[in-house]
């Protein structure tokens, strides 16, 4: 278990970029290396992808530029969920 700013999702989200991470292999099954990027809504980390399953190979500037393109799109929708919760929340009171 991990404190908060530590492994793999937690330095994507301290630091707003994203994190390519060696894990360790205890499962021949379990992927060798993840991909953390965080998912930003006006400047503010909501939440993160992970990608795993990434071969051993170089993670080249396309791959990761699509990763976060992707991470970019996702966002979106997530952070207009996060506010329509809120407002009905706030009806709720």
């Amino acid at each position: 278990m991990y404190s908060p700013g530590e492994g793999p999702i937690g330095e994507a989200v301290a630091s707003a970029l994203p994190a390519v991470v060696e894990t360790v292999q205890e499962d021949e099954d379990m992927p060798t290396r993840v991909m953390v990027l965080p998912l930003l809504a006006a400047g503010e980390v909501i939440g993160s992808l992970m990608i795993t399953g990434l071969d051993d190979g170089e993670i080249d500037e396309s791959s990761l530029n699509l990763f976060s393109v992707i991470a970019a799109q996702l966002s979106a929708p997530l952070a207009l969920a996060r506010i329509k919760q809120r407002s009905r929340d706030k009806t709720r009171l």
